[in-house]
């Protein structure tokens, strides 16, 4: 026996339908993968729990798991994290040993050479030998460090900048919102509505989990995650607006772009376009091109900038200009990175 048994057994139990027997299976499956400590996905298992305990009714049980699989990524991210800060330190105290290792040996063979030499210039050739090395060790030295402190900076910076744009995607707030939705709909007993949301709040956490792992996804990709998000905006906010999604002639699957980089901008539209608007709002999103470059346009008809003046009128925060400061560092790190202006 082994943990992928378990999992197909759990997945094709839950493609029949069979929800107690896949039930059964995944959770023997997460017994199975404790009890003999192995490094198996264990968020395939939770995923899949959260599924057939949705479909059985059971939600409370389907927000446990939906919480595990959340409580299990977050400690896979800060396993990595120590990881990599573990690999640099590694690295950096092997190359240093190396480097005076190499230096020593380059010292002592030239001192051998100095003593086979006269002895009257042994003194003043040693000292200058010496003031000579002591120079050249202490300016690479300090390049060298000065090297690998700017990396060291670079990369913590960009590991911090990974966390903050993963919190973006993953906001706790629309989290929250969401389960006290769910909640609502299921004390009210709108059952088949609760059912709907779970499923989309389900498939929108999966598309922030999985698709992050990738450096580009296709536009189709981003624009199936985008309108489930929306989906589920709609049901928050109790359709209060429509939305409409245009490509023009665009090939979804050859266009790639950073994964989820469109929804913070949509998310702000949302919040800030269409709270407590007196009419029905409209949310229109294009993908077009022009002299091979990708153009996103975001259009809606709610309060717009007399909301932002505002709120800098009364000198109240405005929450998403820090989001959007981010967003725009990522971009100009993933240009540089490509050398792209």
């Amino acid at each position: 026996m082994n943990a992928y048994i378990f999992a197909n057994l759990g997945k094709n139990f839950l493609n029949n339908n069979q929800v107690d027997s896949a039930i059964f299976y995944f959770n023997a499956g997460l017994r199975f993968i404790k009890k003999h400590k192995i490094n198996h996905n264990k968020m395939f298992y939770y995923k899949n729990l959260q599924v057939a305990y949705a479909l059985k009714g059971d939600y409370e049980r389907a927000y446990f798991a939906l919480d595990s699989s959340f409580q299990d990524y977050k400690r896979s991210t800060q396993r990595i994290e120590a990881e990599k800060i573990n690999d640099i330190n590694t690295k950096y105290q092997t190359e240093k040993k190396d480097q005076a290792i190499t230096l020593l040996r380059t010292t002592n063979a030239f001192n051998h050479k100095i003593l086979v030499q006269q002895r009257w210039i042994f003194v003043i050739l040693l000292a200058l030998v010496f003031s000579i090395a002591f120079f050249i060790y202490f300016r690479n030295k300090q390049k060298l460090l000065q090297n690998i402190n700017q990396r060291i900076l670079a990369e913590n910076r960009q590991l911090i900048l990974e966390q903050k744009t993963r919190q973006n995607q993953l906001n706790p707030h629309f989290i929250y919102n969401a389960i006290a939705n769910l909640q609502g709909l299921i004390s009210s007993e709108q059952k088949a509505k609760a059912n709907q949301y779970l499923l989309l709040l389900s498939r929108q956490i999966r598309d922030i989990l999985e698709l992050n792992r990738e450096e580009y996804i296709s536009l189709d990709q981003e624009i199936k995650s985008l309108n489930n998000y929306i989906l589920l905006q709609q049901m928050r906010y109790q359709d209060v607006f429509g939305f409409q999604i245009e490509t023009d002639d665009l090939d979804l699957d050859d266009v790639m772009i950073p994964p989820m980089i469109i929804q913070p901008f949509v998310e702000n539209a949302i919040e800030h376009a269409f709270k407590n608007l007196p009419y029905m709002g409209q949310l229109e999103i294009s993908f077009r091109t022009h002299e091979n470059q990708l153009h996103v346009s975001i259009c809606d008809n709610g309060w717009g900038c007399r909301c932002i003046r505002n709120r800098f009128l009364t000198r109240r925060p405005y929450p998403r200009l820090l989001q959007k400061n981010v967003w725009s560092f990522c971009l100009r790190m993933l240009n540089q990175k490509h050398g792209l202006k």
